[in-house]
């Protein structure tokens, strides 16, 4: 008896089920509501007062013959659900609150739940289609009484269960204040079998979640006459059906308290019926054709070139285009035969540069000048014939000029030559670790937002991965966009530095006419003219600040805005898939906000947007604000060195006190993943996203590019004296002037340990706080230096490499295969959110955390990721950069000329 209990709730939903699929499709009819309503008084009598489940099978014999004595007494349910649905739709009509309709016509709003006629639990309706009802009930009559339907059953997931569990977890939170773990593990779901119901002809898999609520979600194999509403309604159903088997009440009570079985209320569902597709648009052929523009463009520039070269190399050889001797050539031959005796010499050899041997070596001479030129052309130089943006003695057309800056010839060897000759070939290699830490941490950050894992606990707090020492080196991977920041500006700040420093230099004076002793006079005062005695220095002007952002702006927007266009316009119509839907929400974002990326003021607007328009955008946002800095702090530093050291560290001291005060007082702490989703948004709303949060590490890049410039200069200047440091000098400086085969001495050793120790410490560091909350003194100190810190020991780990330290490391870092992926570093963190989101977009089911998982699949993205970076390289990045290297070249030349 027991088991046939158990198996009641069931019976019941089944029951309820086919009962709301005949209703649907019927008209009110003249049965009497009043004795609808004593039936279901009578079977409410039956059932145990208290919430409780299956009783025990003493009282469960008792409750089966009430249950059998009511119906008997009252007709059963015949023309019960038919009169319900009848008095529902007639109360909506009235446009009147239903428990007050219901309640006139002397029915218990209790009793007829609001879910029997679409309703919802404030009182209304739903808006409903008739007729697509109707066809979703016969559908499910239908399916009720053929085989498809148990093959239904046996392809849907567990939807009233799994919502039945939640009211008890939340009941559970209710009563002690903390999170279930079997809710936070993402364990309260059930997606059913996705493709077993695809088999299954007529039916379509529909799934649903709460918004508030985005990990339990629940699948359900339904007739394609059926919507996603129709499914909260069938889940409601079961939910009551289910209440009723264990007394539970369901539905929303008259006085408006809380029940004890969950109502879904479908202004708050969220899911998909049927595969989501998005339609294709303008845009999405504008992009397509674009793309198509770009190959051709390159396959014509590359071509062009080709025949060019093939051309010289057929001219050096005497041959023509179809490898024919030219008729001058045929000629030579003809005269070498008319050649007088006296032109050969006694060996019976012409003499060189006669006849034809010596014109043979003129053309040899002339080929090797081809190959030499052709060398370097493949090495990644430039030819000593002019490349597409450099004038030439003999300019071809601009449309020749503008097809070579897309040529491979032009751009392969850009990609794949040796690294540019220089003390900073370490950072090829740091940009590719900290882009593979990029990816490494989207790759299990992404899923929890699409579908999910099917044991989250096992990598979210408070018991994951992420709360091991292990998974720090994971969730630290937010440092690497600081190292992007850091590496970024010291670069820049390098490079605009010394071109300032030229730029402002003083003239260079032509020799003088006559030796510089003819310049004095007998009492050793100088006659020579003032104006080259104390040159003037030159006059730099203003434009170059406004030209220098035009020149940022241009080298960054072509390939970021490509890559933004085919995410917007051309991938969403490339897949389709029941969990395809979820990025709606992105798509909407950045079709309202796509002129905020163009702008670069995406982390500005909207204000109170998180992600905004694509999930890595922001980078974008930020560097280039705080790129806005950089002329002045630079040319502040050219003017006076102390000044120029001053702002950028007051700068940073105002950005880390207000740091720290924002966790203090907002409690924007970052360690908060996985426990509030609102706190998350605070997080990286008011810290993670924002310029001023992000200017210490840019501030740190920028100070230790003035101070290499002055470290090295100093030790060059040693050095070139060829004599001992003076005691006043630096002590760095009379380390690396003295320590000339770089030894591991002392004090480098020094260097290498405190490097690491910070390293270590900002990486591993916040270990202790997803155990245990932190003081809010170390949890503000903590947001407001961990960064910093971690630049600092990054730019001392990397000042060690430039003098020509760390062996291994710097072997590592600086070998070939890093000087070709360091290129494609910024094409790979651009492209790789889109893949993410198309692989995981595709799924069907939660994915199972494991370390094989991980590693497999991370090489797999990694690899896909450089990939599609190469393509976007040759393809948009390379080509457009020459473009604009043309353009800036073009001006200069016409400045010079004027």
């Amino acid at each position: 008896m027991r088991v046939r209990l158990r198996s009641q709730p069931l019976f019941l939903s089944v029951c309820l089920l086919l009962g709301l699929a005949t209703a649907l499709d019927t008209e009110p009819g003249s049965e009497s509501l009043q004795s609808c309503a004593a039936t279901f008084r009578a079977v409410e009598s039956c059932l145990p007062a208290a919430p409780s489940f299956v009783p025990a099978s003493s009282s469960a014999n008792d409750t089966m013959q009430c249950l059998q004595g009511a119906m008997e007494q009252h007709g059963g349910f015949d023309g019960c659900l038919e009169g319900t649905w009848g008095l529902v739709r007639d109360c909506a009509r009235e446009g009147v609150k239903m428990g007050a309709c219901l309640q006139r016509h002397g029915v218990s709003e209790h009793l007829i739940p609001a879910t029997m006629g679409f309703a919802r639990p404030d009182g209304g309706l739903g808006a409903r289609d008739k007729n697509r009802t109707s066809a979703c009930g016969q559908a499910l009559e239908a399916a009720s009484q053929s085989l498809k339907g148990a093959e239904a059953v046996l392809a849907s997931g567990r939807v009233a269960l799994v919502f039945t569990v939640l009211s008890k977890l939340f009941q559970q939170l209710n009563e002690t204040g903390v999170p279930p773990s079997y809710l936070i593990g993402g364990h309260v779901q059930s997606f059913g079998d996705v493709d077993a119901c695809k088999a299954i002809g007529g039916f379509q898999y529909c799934w649903m979640q709460l918004d508030f609520l985005p990990s339990v979600r629940a699948g359900v194999c339904l007739p394609q006459e059926c919507s996603l509403e129709d499914m909260a309604n069938v889940t409601n159903v079961l939910l009551q059906a289910v209440g009723e088997a264990k007394g539970l009440r369901h539905g929303y009570s008259t006085a408006g308290n809380d029940t004890d079985m969950p109502v879904i209320d479908f202004a708050h569902v969220q899911g998909q019926c049927g595969d989501y597709q998005f339609p294709a648009t303008v845009g999405t052929w504008i992009m397509l054709t674009v793309t198509l523009v770009l190959v051709g463009l390159v396959l014509l520039g590359t071509w062009l070139d080709y025949r060019e070269r093939r051309a010289k190399e057929l001219e050096a050889e005497g041959l023509d285009e179809d490898g024919e001797a030219h008729d001058d050539y045929t000629r030579l031959d003809q005269d070498e035969e008319s050649m007088p005796d006296e032109d050969v010499d006694r060996t019976g050899k012409r003499g060189w540069g006669q006849g034809r041997d010596g014109r043979k070596s003129e053309q040899k001479d002339a080929w090797m000048d081809q190959e030499v030129e052709k060398a370097r052309l493949l090495e990644g130089g430039h030819s000593s014939r002019g490349s597409c943006g450099q004038n030439q003695p003999e300019d071809p057309p601009l449309s020749r000029r503008l097809l070579s800056c897309f040529s491979l010839y032009r751009t392969w060897p850009s990609l794949v030559g040796p690294a540019r000759e220089g003390p900073f070939n370490a950072l090829d290699g740091v940009r590719v670790f900290s882009m593979s830490w990029v990816v490494l941490g989207h790759l299990l950050v992404f899923p929890v937002e699409l579908t999910s894992y099917t044991n989250e606990d096992a990598i979210l707090p408070p018991e994951g991965l992420l709360t091991t020492y292990a998974g720090q080196a994971i969730i630290s991977a937010e440092f690497s966009v600081d190292t992007f920041f850091c590496i970024g500006a010291f670069v820049a700040a390098y490079a605009l530095t010394k071109h300032l420093q030229k730029a402002l230099a003083p003239a260079s004076l032509p020799a003088p006419s006559a030796p510089a002793a003819n310049y004095k006079s007998e009492n050793g005062l100088s006659t020579q003219p003032s104006s080259q005695r104390h040159p003037k220095k030159k006059a730099l002007g203003w434009t170059w600040v406004p030209m220098l952002y035009l020149h940022r702006f241009l080298r960054l927007s072509p390939l970021y805005f490509y890559i933004l266009a085919m995410y917007l316009h051309v991938q969403k119509v490339v897949n389709s898939g029941p969990f395809w839907g979820l990025l709606q929400q992105d798509y909407d974002q950045c079709a309202q906000y796509w002129w905020t990326n163009v702008l670069y003021i995406n982390t500005l607007v909207p204000w109170n947007g998180v992600m905004g328009c694509y999930a890595v955008s922001w980078y974008m946002s930020v560097d280039f604000i705080l790129f806005l800095l950089l002329p002045f702090l630079v040319l502040l530093y050219v003017k006076n060195k102390a000044l120029g050291y001053l702002l950028p560290a007051v700068l940073w001291t105002a950005s880390v006190i207000y740091a720290y005060y924002l966790n203090l007082a907002n409690g924007t702490s970052q360690f908060t993943f996985g426990t509030s989703i609102t706190e998350m948004g605070s997080y990286q709303r008011d810290y993670y996203f924002r310029a001023w949060t992000r200017a210490p590490v840019y501030l740190i890049g920028v100070l230790c590019a003035f101070f290499w410039l002055d470290h090295t200069a100093a030790v060059h200047h040693a050095k070139d004296k060829n004599k001992s440091v003076g005691i006043s000098s630096h002590w760095l400086v009379r380390v690396f002037a003295h320590n000339r085969k770089h030894r591991l001495s002392l004090p480098i050793a020094g260097m290498f340990f405190v490097s690491f120790v910070l390293l270590a410490l900002t990486c591993y560091g916040a270990q202790p706080a997803y155990h245990r909350p932190l003081a809010p003194f170390w949890d503000s100190s903590y947001l407001a230096l961990s960064r910093s810190a971690w630049c600092i020991g990054l730019m001392l780990l990397c000042f060690l490499l430039f003098q020509g330290y760390g062996g291994l490391i710097k072997g590592l870092l600086e070998n070939r295969v890093c000087a070709v992926l360091g290129r494609l570093t910024f094409g790979s963190y651009l492209v790789h959110p889109a893949l993410i989101l198309l692989i995981y977009g595709d799924a069907v089911v939660p994915i199972h955390y494991s370390v094989i998982w991980v590693s497999f699949s991370f090489l797999g993205l990694l690899t896909t990721v450089f990939l599609f970076a190469a393509v976007g390289f040759l393809l948009v990045e390379k080509p457009f950069a020459n473009l604009e290297r043309m353009l800036f070249a073009g001006k200069a030349q016409s400045k010079k000329e004027t």
